[in-house]
């Protein structure tokens, strides 16, 4: 038991409910990326930007993906319950990049880096650092 009555498996029992939230929001967009809309304007965006990673393509690499590792259209601005019904975020071309799967987590991990919960040293769930890892 640490100060303020927790102890440290309830905080990390409120660090999987963080978690859960996480996967809980990926159960509400996934009929999004099942939907009609999502997979013409996926198919269209893929063949304007030539099949090729962007990124790798900046850096002079040609890369196409392959069958074991796709590439992958990543959304910039990640997609919430706040804007998963927005087709200015959701659809537009501008908010889409077409990735190889090095590049795609590699920007996951920028992204996720901020979201790290801990706990503190009296057993309190405490919000991440920034930069943290």
């Amino acid at each position: 038991m640490v100060g303020g009555g927790l102890t440290l498996s309830r905080c990390r029992g409120a660090l999987k409910g963080v978690g859960g939230r996480v996967g809980n929001m990926r159960e509400a967009i996934q009929p999004f990326y099942s939907s009609r809309a999502w997979k013409n304007c996926r198919a269209e965006y893929v063949k304007s930007v030539g099949g090729l990673c962007e990124r790798c393509r900046q850096r002079g690499i040609i890369n196409a993906g392959s069958k074991k590792r796709p590439l992958e259209v990543h959304h910039k601005i990640r997609l919430t319950a706040a804007n998963i019904n927005d087709p200015r975020v959701t659809l537009n071309w501008d908010n889409l990049e077409l990735l190889c799967k090095d590049c795609h987590d590699e920007e996951r991990e920028k992204k996720n880096v901020v979201r790290r919960w801990r706990c503190g040293p009296d057993g309190r769930l405490m919000p991440p650092l920034v930069g943290e890892r």
